[in-house]
């Protein structure tokens, strides 16, 4: 019997092909994710420092154009926030999609795969019986020449 084919192994190495690019894209949608969260804290810490030093500001000098200042770059800095935020959900909507469709690719190479030890183990099983098969013909033969060679000593006494 031939050896074990199994049909759809180019579509198989597609399946994991395609896998591991929708790994690279998770991690890269991770990473962005990741770097998003760590400007997100970095404003919302100089928003922290800036309200501190505003407080210190009212608290110690009158200077009104400085405290404006301040203010406006609170402002500002609570605005890049606002937009950090937006930006740090759209970028979890995405890591979300990439995960889902990394979770769609193994599932379907994992098919693939499954359906590949079932063809292997049928193939195997195939051999197995042809196998014996021919164990049982050799077997079959060395009987039957066995009781024929018994046969003329039979014959030969009284």
């Amino acid at each position: 019997m031939k050896r074990f084919q199994f049909n759809l192994a180019a579509v198989l190495g597609l399946r994991k092909q395609l896998e591991e690019e929708r790994k690279r894209a998770l991690a890269g949608a991770q990473k962005e994710l990741f770097n998003q969260q760590g400007r997100l804290y970095a404003f919302l810490l100089d928003e922290k420092k800036g309200k501190e030093e505003l407080r210190r500001m009212e608290q110690s000098t009158l200077d009104l154009p400085q405290v404006l200042a301040q203010r406006r770059y609170l402002l500002g800095i609570t605005r890049r926030i606002s937009g950090a935020q937006q930006e740090l959900s759209r970028l979890l909507l995405v890591e979300r999609q990439k995960r889902d469709e990394l979770i769609k690719a193994t599932k379907e190479r994992k098919v693939l795969e499954k359906l590949k030890e079932r063809k292997l183990a049928e193939h195997e099983h195939l051999l197995s019986v042809e196998e014996q098969k021919v164990l049982d013909e050799i077997a079959n033969n060395s009987f039957l020449r066995e009781l024929s060679s018994e046969e003329p000593g039979l014959e030969s006494r009284p």
